[in-house]
C-alpha cells in the first residue's frame, strides 16, 4: 500500500457513507456505497479501505476552511481580514456577538460536518469488530479500531470547543434522542474512551508507523493531554505527556522554525497529528481553500519559477494578525518566529516571494499556512501544505504549563522551544511566562490562542467583550428545531 493513501481523501471505497441512517438531530447523508450488512468481512484485505476512508474523512473535516474561520476568529492573535462585508458575521463573533451565530452557514455546516465523521467513525470501527469475528488479525483490528478512536477523539475535542455541552455516542445506534452532557463531561467520557484502547496502538512515532502520518501511541497521548488541559487536569496532561517528552527528547524540534510549516516539514517527528495533503514525492490536489483564504490578495512575485511563471495565487486575504501579537514579537525579539508568521505587504517573505502593496483592507497576513515558491506544486498559496493538528511544540509547553500548575519546575520543555526560536533560557518559568510563551508559538493555528486563555480563565483579562457566558458557539438554530433533546440542560 503506498504512503500516499492518507493524503487528502474525501471518498474511498466503503469511505462516505456507511451510515445506516439519518437522526432526529444530525442530517448524515447517504450515498450509493455499499451499507455495512453488505460488507463482505471475510475479505480482509478491504478493511484496509475502510481505515483510509476514516482518514479521507478526518482529513477533509480537518482541512476545511470554513470550520477554521469559526475556530480561530475568536482570539486576540487575529481579525477576520477581506473586506468588511465580506463574511461580516466572523467579526461580530470576534466581539462576541452572536446574534446571528444560530444560522451562520459555517457554524451549522461544521456541526453537521464534524458529527458526521463520528458516525462514519463509528460504523468504521463496527466493521473492524465483524473483520476481526470473520476472522481477520485480531491485533490489526484492534490497531484499527484504536486509529480510529483517536480521530473520533480529537473530532470531539473541535465539537466540544465550539459549542460545550454536547451530545457523545459511540454507537450510531444510540444517536436518536440522546442529551447533551457538559464540558466536562464529554472530556472525560472521550478520555476514558481513548485510554481504553491506547495499547492497542503502534508504539512508533507516526513519521515512523507503517503508513507515515498515522495514529500511533504517541498521537494518542498528544490529544488526550490536549483533552485534559481543557479541563486543566494537570495530573492527566502529565501522564501522557511525560512518554512523548522523554522518547521524542530536544531533538524532534524541527531546527529551522521557518520550514515548520512548509511541505518540508510534513510528516516530520515534530507534528504529532497531520491532516495530510501531499509528500514531496507526489502531485498534490487542492486542499479544500485552507491555503487560500488565508493568502494574501496581493499580488505575490515567486523568487523560483513554478511551472514556468513567477505569479502566485494570492488567496482570499482573511486571517490578518493583530497589532496585539505584532508588537508582543517585536518587544521580545523574536525572529524566526516573526518572520514566520506574519507576512507583510510590499516586503519580501522570509524565503524571498515578494508581495506586493496592493491589497485595501490589509497590510499582513497569516504566514502559517505559506508555502514557499521553490517548494510548491502549483502557483496555489499553501500547495503542498499538510495542516499541523498537534505540534511537539505544543505539547511541550502543555507539560511546562503542568508542572508549574503542580508545584514543579517546567523550565526543560518550555527552553527547549525558546532555543529553537534563537531566545535565552527561562529561569524558574512562570505560569504567565509559559502561557506567552504559547501565545507567540501557537499563534494562528486553529484558534488554540483563544483556547489558552478560556481554559486558564485569562479570557475576560485579555479578550474585550468576553464573558463565560461567551466561551460557546449557540448550538445551531437548525440543530434545536429538530430536536427537542438537544435544547434540554446537559447531564
Amino acid at each position: 500500500m503506498k504512503n500516499t493513501i492518507l493524503k487528502g481523501i474525501f471518498c474511498a471505497a466503503l469511505a462516505s457513507s456507511m451510515l445506516a441512517s439519518c437522526s432526529e438531530w444530525i442530517d448524515i447523508p447517504v450515498e450509493a456505497t455499499p451499507p455495512v450488512d453488505a460488507i463482505d468481512y471475510t475479505d480482509v484485505a478491504s478493511a484496509q479501505q475502510v481505515l483510509v476512508g476514516a482518514y479521507g474523512n478526518f482529513c477533509g473535516n480537518m482541512a476545511e476552511w470554513s470550520y477554521e474561520t469559526i475556530l480561530g476568529i475568536r482570539g486576540d492573535d487575529l481579525v477576520k481580514g477581506s473586506s468588511p462585508t465580506d463574511q461580516a458575521d466572523l467579526t461580530s463573533f470576534d466581539n462576541f456577538d452572536y446574534s446571528a451565530a444560530g444560522a451562520y452557514w459555517a457554524l451549522s455546516g461544521a456541526w453537521g460536518g464534524y458529527y458526521a465523521g463520528v458516525g462514519y467513525y463509528n460504523e468504521a470501527i463496527e466493521a473492524f469488530e465483524k473483520y476481526a469475528e470473520a476472522g481477520a488479525n485480531a491485533a490489526t483490528m484492534k490497531d484499527y479500531i484504536a486509529q480510529v478512536t483517536v480521530l473520533r477523539a480529537f473530532t470531539y475535542l473541535r465539537i466540544t470547543r465550539l459549542w460545550g455541552e454536547v451530545p457523545v455516542y459511540f454507537k450510531n445506534s444510540e444517536r436518536t434522542g440522546i442529551k447533551r452532557l457538559t464540558h466536562q463531561h464529554v472530556i472525560e467520557k472521550v478520555i476514558a474512551d481513548v485510554e481504553s484502547v491506547i495499547n492497542d496502538l503502534q508504539n512508533v512515532k507516526p513519521s515512523q508507523a507503517t503508513l507515515p502520518g498515522q495514529v500511533t501511541k504517541y498521537t494518542a497521548h498528544a490529544v488526550i493531554a490536549k483533552l485534559a488541559a481543557e479541563i486543566q487536569d494537570y495530573d492527566t496532561v502529565l501522564k501522557h505527556t511525560a512518554p512523548i517528552v522523554n522518547d521524542y527528547g530536544k531533538g524532534a524540534l524541527m531546527a529551522d522554525y521557518h520550514y515548520v510549516f512548509t511541505n518540508e516539514g510534513n510528516l516530520k517527528d515534530e507534528h504529532i497529528l497531520e491532516a495530510q495533503c501531499s509528500s514531496r514525492a507526489a502531485t498534490a490536489t487542492g486542499w479544500n481553500g485552507m491555503g487560500s483564504f488565508q493568502g494574501p490578495g496581493a499580488a505575490i512575485t515567486a523568487k523560483v519559477a513554478i511551472n514556468g511563471s513567477h505569479e502566485m495565487y494570492s488567496g482570499w486575504s482573511f486571517f490578518c494578525p493583530t497589532d496585539k501579537i505584532v508588537n508582543l514579537m517585536k518587544a521580545r525579539g523574536e525572529k524566526a518566529r516573526y518572520e514566520t508568521g506574519i507576512i507583510w505587504a510590499g516586503q519580501d517573505t522570509w524565503y524571498g516571494d515578494h508581495v506586493a502593496d496592493t491589497n485595501p483592507y490589509s497590510d499582513r497576513w497569516n504566514g502559517k499556512f505559506y508555502n514557499p515558491s521553490g517548494l510548491c506544486y502549483t502557483a496555489d498559496w499553501g500547495d503542498g501544505n499538510n495542516v499541523r493538528l498537534i505540534r511537539y511544540a505544543d505539547i511541550l509547553l502543555l507539560d511546562a504549563e503542568a508542572k508549574v500548575a503542580k508545584g514543579q519546575n517546567g523550565d526543560q520543555t518550555v527552553n527547549w522551544v525558546r532555543e529553537r526560536a534563537g531566545l535565552p533560557a527561562l529561569t524558574n518559568a512562570t505560569a504567565d511566562q509559559i502561557m506567552e510563551e504559547r501565545f507567540v508559538e501557537l499563534c494562528f493555528e486553529h484558534g488554540e490562542r483563544f483556547y489558552d486563555l478560556v481554559r486558564t480563565g485569562r479570557a475576560a483579562k485579555e479578550l474585550p467583550g468576553y464573558t463565560d457566558a461567551k466561551r460557546f458557539y449557540p448550538i445551531p438554530q437548525t440543530v434545536l428545531d429538530a430536536s427537542k433533546s438537544m435544547a434540554e440542560p446537559a447531564e
